[in-house]
């Protein structure tokens, strides 16, 4: 056990329990969980010998055991974290000031990045630059984010406010679940653009079915020769 010093210098007895990569200790024997949660999220000193200084909390879970409630909190270094966060906007090319010492990580991420096939990109969203309204010229093929989601173009164009990628079905086309090999999903309405293809699988009211055509916009059920089920 080790003693955990809040900023008012109140204690509380924890256990280490993992300092691989994060810290995360746990204690228990609470019957105000809140209360100590928000001591915990308000701010701490040390644990044992380990001064908590530049670290900031992660997750917080509770459970009830026959000895009390166990919380467990996981504490991540600041500076890690920053990391991880100019990494990610680097890579997606919307952070302008890029620590110097990490470009060289982000050029190989972005290389990376481009090469993987819409199936694994699409897992990555966060990535990807940002769909941008003030006039960016997009080519065909490229890829972006928007609303959550990875979107491709469809034809070159020069961006405007109006056409964006969830509207503008010309010019993006939504990978959906099932499509290029990417996991199945429930099959969505595709539009003109992202229509499904002959070997693409959906499931559709409980059933697993794959396209037998090219250019599939209708579901299993509006159009049933477009479609086998699959059993196995």
């Amino acid at each position: 056990m080790a003693t955990l010093k809040f900023d008012d210098n109140s204690t509380i007895e924890a256990a280490i329990t993992s300092s691989d990569r994060d810290l995360v200790f746990a204690v228990q024997h609470f019957s105000d969980c809140d209360a100590i949660v928000d001591k915990i999220r308000g701010g701490m000193k040390s644990l044992g010998d380990r001064s908590l200084t530049g670290k900031v909390v992660g997750a917080i879970s509770a459970v009830t055991t026959a000895d009390g409630v166990l919380l467990t909190a996981t504490l991540h270094d600041t500076e890690k974290q920053q990391a991880i966060s100019d990494i990610t906007k680097g890579v997606a090319g919307s952070e302008e000031d890029v620590p110097e010492d990490l470009q060289s990580i982000i050029n190989l991420a972005r290389k990376g990045r481009d090469s993987l096939s819409d199936t694994d990109a699409a897992s990555y969203a966060e990535y990807f630059a940002p769909w941008s309204a003030d006039g960016h010229v997009y080519k065909t093929g490229e890829r972006v984010q928007y609303g959550g989601k990875l979107w491709k173009v469809a034809s070159d164009h020069t961006s405007q406010a109006t056409w964006t990628p969830d509207q503008a079905h010309s010019l993006f086309s939504e990978i959906l679940p099932g499509q290029s090999g990417t996991p199945i999903g429930e099959w969505q309405q595709p539009n003109a653009s992202n229509t499904y293809k002959k070997g693409d699988r959906v499931t559709f009211n409980g059933k697993t079915y794959e396209s037998t055509i090219e250019n599939n916009a209708w579901s299993p059920a509006d159009y049933p020769q477009g479609w086998t089920e699959i059993t196995a």
